[in-house]
C-alpha cells in the first residue's frame, strides 16, 4: 500500500546496493568515503513517488561542487548542493534531472528520472504495473505521460521522432528490466515484391508489407539516438531499419529523417523479470501509430523524359535513371523493354514478366546487385557512356553512395555476356540500364518507371538505336520487334 508520506534518497552504496527507503526522520544517509569523480551507483535509477511525497536526489561523487538541472533545460540551475530535494512532489516534478559534479578531476555528470503520480487517476492506472489494490507502489511506470494524441503523433517529411518508453519504479532500481518492441508498418515495406494495378490499371512494383520484432536488455545509458532508415529501401545493411533496430538496446527509440515507410504502429513492453519470478503481472506496454504527411508534389525523375541514343554493335553501353533528391527515400525503380503484345506469350512461358503499361507492352528486364558495376564503368549519357568491352570487367572498388568498400569480383558473374539488364537502385536511388556487348536485338524503347511512396509516379523512355556489325549482322536496326532479350 501507499505510504501517507515516503522520504527516499535517491543514492546508491559503493557496492551498488538499492536505495533506501521510508526514512523515519527525513534525513539523508550519511555518505560513503569520498572517492573522486567515482559514481557510487553504477546503475540507472528511476522513481515512482505519489503526490505529496519527497524525495531526496544525491549525486553519487564526492566533490567540491556540485549543481542540478533539469536534464531538458542544463541553464536552469535547481540546486547547488549534493543532494536535490524534493518536498510534497507534484505532478509537474516528473522528469529527468542531471547533477553536476565539479572537482580537480574533472566535470562529471549524472541522470535521474522521476514520475510523480496520482495512483486513483486513470492516467495512472493506464501507464503503470496494477496489482489488486491498484496501481502497484513499486512500479514499474512509464516516466513520460502521453495523451491520446501524443501517442498518434503525425509528423513531417524529414522531422525527427523520440518515441519513450523509460519507466521507473518504488526503489529506483532498473535491473530486472527488459524492453520489446514491434513494429507494424502500414504501408508495403521490406525486401520481396509483389505488384498491385492502380486505379489507371498500371502494374506498379510494390514492397510486401513485414513486422519487425525486438528484444533488448536495458543499459547504464538513459538515452539512445540511431538512424533508422526506412525499411525495404535500397540502402546499405548498416543503414537499414532491420538491422538498426535488432541492434537497438534502449527504451527509447528515435527516428530520423522520416519518411512514409516509417509510418505504422510501434509497440513497446516492459518486462520485469522480477515479477515474473514471484507470479505476478509483469508487463505494462504501449503503442505509438505514426502517420507521416507526404512531401509537397515536385519533380520525381531528373533530367530530359525522353531521349535518343545510339550504340556500336558489340560495345557496352549504360543509361541512367535517377530520383530527384526530395523523393529518393521513398521510390521504386524499374526497367522494361517495349516488346510486340504478340510476343507477349513468348516471354511469359520463359518465365518473365509482361506488363500493359502507357499503352503498350514492356517485358520487365533482370536486375543485378548496383555493386556488380564499379563506378568507374558507370559512365552514363554520353559521348563516353561505354564500358570498357571486357567479359566481365571489374576493379576492387565501386561506390556505394555511402562509403567506398570492398566489391568481390565474383559479383561479375550476374552479369550476362550480352544483352539487357537493369541495376537496382543505389542508396541516391539511380538505377541504370546497362547494354552488354549490344546487338541489333537490343535495340528498342525502354522505359525507366518510378513509383514513389506518396503513390506518385513517373516514367522515362529512352530510344536505342544499335548500329555497326556483329559476326554477319550488318547496319542500323531500331525498334522492339525483336527476338527475345
Amino acid at each position: 500500500m501507499w505510504n501517507a508520506c515516503r522520504t527516499t534518497e535517491a543514492v546508491s552504496s559503493s557496492a551498488g546496493a538499492a536505495a533506501s527507503t521510508g526514512v523515519a526522520n527525513g534525513g539523508v544517509l550519511p555518505n560513503v568515503a569520498p572517492i573522486p569523480l567515482h559514481p557510487r551507483a553504477t546503475s540507472r535509477r528511476g522513481y515512482l513517488l505519489r503526490i505529496g511525497q519527497d524525495l531526496n536526489l544525491t549525486c553519487p561523487y564526492d566533490v567540491p561542487f556540485y549543481f542540478w538541472s533539469p536534464s531538458d533545460n542544463p541553464a536552469k540551475i535547481l540546486s547547488e548542493n549534493q543532494v536535490f530535494r524534493i518536498r510534497s512532489a507534484k505532478l509537474d516534478d516528473s522528469g529527468r534531472y542531471s547533477c553536476h559534479a565539479v572537482g580537480g578531476f574533472g566535470k562529471k555528470s549524472s541522470e535521474i528520472a522521476v514520475r510523480v503520480i496520482d495512483p486513483s487517476s486513470y492516467v495512472a492506472q493506464r501507464e503503470c504495473m496494477l496489482d489488486a489494490n491498484g496501481v502497484d507502489p513499486d512500479g514499474p511506470c512509464f516516466l513520460i505521460s502521453y495523451t491520446d494524441q501524443d501517442l498518434n503523433p503525425k509528423m513531417s517529411w524529414d522531422e525527427s521522432i523520440v518515441m519513450d518508453c523509460d519507466v521507473v519504479t518504488g526503489t529506483g532500481n532498473m535491473d530486472g528490466l527488459i524492453y520489446q518492441w514491434e513494429v507494424q508498418y502500414s504501408r508495403p515495406t521490406g525486401s520481396g515484391t509483389m505488384h498491385s494495378a492502380s486505379e489507371s490499371g498500371r502494374h506498379r512494383l510494390l514492397a510486401r508489407s513485414s513486422l519487425v520484432s525486438m528484444t533488448v536488455g536495458n543499459n547504464l545509458n538513459s538515452a539512445s539516438s540511431i538512424n533508422v532508415g526506412p525499411a525495404g529501401s535500397a540502402q546499405s545493411p548498416s543503414s537499414s531499419v532491420v538491422s538498426d533496430l535488432v541492434r537497438f538496446n534502449e527504451p527509447r527509440l528515435q527516428i530520423e529523417k522520416l519518411n512514409l515507410r516509417h509510418s505504422g504502429e510501434y509497440r513497446c513492453t516492459v518486462i520485469d523479470t522480477r515479477r515474473a519470478a514471484a507470479g505476478r503481472s509483469d508487463t505494462i506496454s504501449r503503442t505509438f501509430r505514426l502517420s507521416v504527411e507526404p512531401r509537397v508534389d515536385g519533380p520525381i525523375i531528373q533530367g530530359p523524359k525522353t531521349s535518343n541514343e545510339t550504340v556500336v554493335a558489340g560495345q557496352d553501353a549504360v543509361f541512367k535513371c535517377e530520383v530527384n533528391p526530395e523523393e529518393h527515400r521513398s521510390s521504386t525503380i524499374r526497367w522494361g523493354k517495349s516488346i510486340d503484345a504478340s510476343q507477349r506469350l513468348q516471354y511469359e512461358t520463359e518465365g518473365r514478366e509482361v506488363i500493359q503499361w502507357a499503352g503498350g507492352t514492356f517485358v520487365v528486364l533482370p536486375s543485378v546487385p548496383n555493386s556488380a558495376i564499379p563506378e568507374d564503368e558507370l559512365r552514363t549519357d554520353g559521348k563516353d557512356r561505354g564500358l570498357t568491352g571486357e567479359a566481365h570487367p571489374m576493379t576492387d572498388k565501386t561506390e556505394t553512395g555511402i562509403a567506398r568498400r570492398k566489391v568481390s569480383r565474383t559479383a561479375s558473374l550476374v552479369i550476362p555476356n550480352s544483352g539487357a539488364v537493369a541495376t537496382e537502385a543505389s542508396p541516391s536511388q539511380t538505377s541504370r540500364l546497362v547494354l552488354r556487348r549490344a546487338k541489333p536485338t537490343d535495340a528498342g524503347r525502354y522505359v525507366c518507371s518510378v513509383l514513389t511512396e506518396a503513390g506518385r509516379d513517373d516514367h522515362k523512355f529512352v530510344h536505342v538505336s544499335v548500329i555497326g556489325a556483329v559476326g554477319d549482322e550488318f547496319g542500323e536496326l531500331a525498334g522492339n520487334a525483336m527476338p527475345p532479350l
